[in-house]
């Protein structure tokens, strides 16, 4: 019997830069590729929330089979954290984008937030929150005594 090879998704880190300021109107092609056993299912993640999967056209958005995103006709509106995600049975993997419109993002209402504490296992902790920006990045540091 054969053995089957895996591997976790893994997204070229220089598939596309962290951040990158745009004219308003102006169109961008971000390209994210990955490798991995089996074939990942690409998709990206917009400021909003809103998952972008392949061959799924919006008003300004596009993703191409292979993971390529395409922005059309950008407005400030399309400002902010951009995320690609590679997934398989084995893991996913993540590479983000900041876009800024004319040099430019949304400003917060509200510099606040509030984070809950969901459940406390003795490895692990759930949290939770509601990002009102379109610009959150979640950053987190865990340290075991």
């Amino acid at each position: 019997r054969e053995m089957m090879e895996i591997c976790l998704p893994l997204i070229a880190p220089e598939s596309f830069p962290s951040n990158l300021n745009v004219k308003a109107g102006s169109s961008v092609s971000l390209h994210c590729r990955a490798t991995a056993e089996p074939e990942p299912e690409m998709y990206w993640i917009t400021p909003l929330g809103q998952k972008l999967l392949p061959n799924s056209i919006s008003d300004h958005f596009y993703v191409h089979f292979e993971g390529t995103l395409e922005i059309n006709d950008i407005g400030p509106a399309e400002a902010g954290l951009y995320t690609c995600t590679a997934s398989n049975l084995v893991g996913t993997d993540l590479k983000t984008v900041l876009i800024k419109v004319d040099g430019t993002l949304p400003h917060d209402s509200n510099g606040s937030l509030n984070v809950n504490v969901k459940d406390v296992q003795s490895n692990s902790v759930l949290v939770s929150w509601k990002a009102s920006s379109k610009t959150i990045k979640a950053s987190v540091k865990w340290t075991a005594f």
